[in-house]
């Protein structure tokens, strides 16, 4: 007698469908993290090791032609560079100083990865105030809600978001750091500030809602002054999904901001004196902080 073996086509259930998902999902949960956390840091020694390249060809440049290069561009045409460099998060390079009779050569930084001073140098002023965002430590949570989220410093909470870092006793320093918008009307940096929930002192924003524009205005008392200094963001500037480096100079009455290493903004106004630096977010903005840098003047 032949036997037969009875198979049961039966499918799953919707019920082991869902903890089948609910698993995938918990163990995407935490490892999704840390594979972000490991694109982030091969990112970061990637563009390292770019910009070193870069630097160490137009060193070679500087020896045999006893001058800086023009150019990445005339680096390339006179072969001591094979092609043009490309930071792999999408950051910008620039030139972060020029040649002197003391230092002939320059360095190359990143608007993502921006270090000014390499691993093995010792830098001549200690920063006053240094973070990557990977924590909370030194922050000051003055309005809404902050969290670490990927190594970035992200506001949360909806509407006004303010947080503030330093002294209030800093007077003249540069404040730089690093920001992405998704979405929404801007964000802001505080300087010279005096830390208090309805805060105090200046503030740079990076302003699309307002005719895309960057402005500075004066804080009082959390109140926003009307706009003293504007400036057009550029045709063609990318304003969103795009990291950019916001770096604040402010030196007795004197105010120099940059973006991207591009001069936006220089003027003079005495009405702060001394502050901490900060950070804001407002309405339904989507953004993203990161490497951040105080240092003296």
């Amino acid at each position: 007698m032949i036997s037969y073996k009875v198979f049961s086509n039966r499918g799953f259930s919707i019920m082991e469908l869902l903890i089948v998902l609910a698993i995938i999902g918990i163990l995407a949960s935490i490892g999704l993290p840390h594979l972000l956390h490991a694109l982030k840091a091969r990112q970061t020694v990637t563009c390292a090791m770019t910009r070193i390249d870069v630097q160490n060809s137009e060193r070679q440049f500087v020896v045999d032609n006893q001058r800086p290069s023009n150019s990445i561009d005339e680096l390339i045409q006179s072969g001591y560079l094979k092609a043009v460099p490309s930071c792999p998060s999408g950051g910008t390079y620039l030139w972060i100083n020029d040649p002197s009779p003391n230092n002939p050569f320059r360095n190359l930084g990143c608007s993502i990865h921006y270090f000014p001073v390499s691993a093995s140098s010792t830098p001549t002023v200690n920063p006053l105030f240094t973070s990557e965002f990977t924590s909370m430590s030194g922050l000051t949570p003055l309005v809404g809600a902050w969290n670490i989220q990927n190594g970035t410093l992200v506001p949360t909470g909806p509407g006004e978001n303010r947080l503030a870092f330093g002294a209030k006793t800093w007077k003249d320093y540069t404040v730089t750091v690093n920001a992405t918008l998704t979405s929404g009307k801007g964000y802001g940096v505080y300087y010279r500030a005096d830390g208090n929930p309805n805060i105090t002192g200046y503030v740079f924003q990076y302003d699309p809602g307002l005719g895309d524009k960057f402005v500075v205005r004066r804080v009082v008392n959390g109140v926003e002054q009307a706009v003293f200094q504007t400036v057009k963001i550029p045709n063609g500037f990318p304003i969103y999904n795009q990291s950019h480096e916001i770096s604040i100079t402010v030196q007795g009455d004197q105010h120099i901001i940059k973006v991207d290493g591009q001069t936006m903004l220089s003027f003079k106004d005495s009405t702060f004196s001394s502050g901490m630096a900060g950070l804001r977010s407002w309405g339904s903005s989507k953004v993203s902080f990161d490497n951040a840098v105080v240092s003296p003047l």
